[in-house]
């Protein structure tokens, strides 16, 4: 369900923000936001480094590039740069196998790119082919360690993540809330259900209120200053969609 269906199965679509109230206000504001970014890219940067580091101690020898070399610096800056190309700052919603996916990816350009580097800045970047083989493989494993650390954080902080709503109390929405609710880090917090069941409406299901009808979603989120709904209903007007 995790990986195959839940996703496929939800859409997340927009919403304009409105004044939210103390229960539901979202902790993704602007500044907020950009603390994230910089945080998760800062995580990036170091994590590189620190792959620099152990490849050069480990295939270095005599000669290698100094850490404190400035071009260096510059040259790790390819791997936030290429992680914020992949959509992971801040990646709400993104699963942990499509997070580790995106990583390998900017990992892969950013070696790439530095490999094309080395031969047109031999002087200023003197690296060993098996200094950057190894600084690429030992990046693509300590960025996810770092990036996980950097979210527990942020959560524990009460900083990560941003509140959804549910379109649809069915199975599925039931299913789509507990998984977001047992999964935290993947960044979208479910606060309500809305239904066109007038049984459901009131009640309680996977922890979460069933606030209303599919209608009333759309100002509920206006007011409360949510931007992003989870459409798990088989069927929904294109009214519902854009309002």
């Amino acid at each position: 369900l995790y990986g195959g269906v839940l996703y496929p199965l939800v859409a997340v679509i927009g919403w304009r923000a409105g004044r939210p109230s103390p229960a539901y206000r979202s902790a993704e504001t602007p500044t907020v936001l950009l603390g994230v970014r910089l945080a998760l890219a800062a995580t990036d940067l170091v994590m590189a480094f620190l792959a620099f580091a152990f490849a050069s101690a480990l295939f270095g020898g005599p000669g290698a590039l100094p850490a404190t070399n400035p071009t260096l610096v510059y040259a790790l800056l390819l791997w936030p740069v290429l992680v914020w190309r992949e959509g992971l700052y801040p990646g709400y919603g993104t699963t942990p196998p499509q997070e580790l996916r995106k990583q390998v990816v900017a990992a892969t350009y950013a070696g790439g790119i530095l490999a094309v580097g080395t031969v047109l800045f031999s002087t200023e970047l003197r690296l060993a082919p098996g200094v950057l083989l190894s600084m690429v493989l030992l990046s693509m494993m300590l960025a996810p360690m770092g990036r996980a650390l950097s979210k527990r954080l942020l959560h524990r902080l009460g900083l990560w993540g941003r509140p959804v709503i549910i379109l649809g109390a069915g199975v599925v929405g039931r299913r789509v809330a507990s998984a977001l609710t047992k999964n935290p880090l993947d960044g979208l917090r479910p606060v309500a259900f809305f239904d066109d069941d007038p049984a459901k409406i009131g009640q309680r299901l996977a922890d979460l209120p069933v606030r209303g009808t599919l209608e009333e979603a759309a100002p509920f989120a206006v007011r409360e200053g949510i931007q992003h709904a989870i459409v798990a209903v088989s069927r929904a007007s294109p009214e519902l969609l854009t309002s």
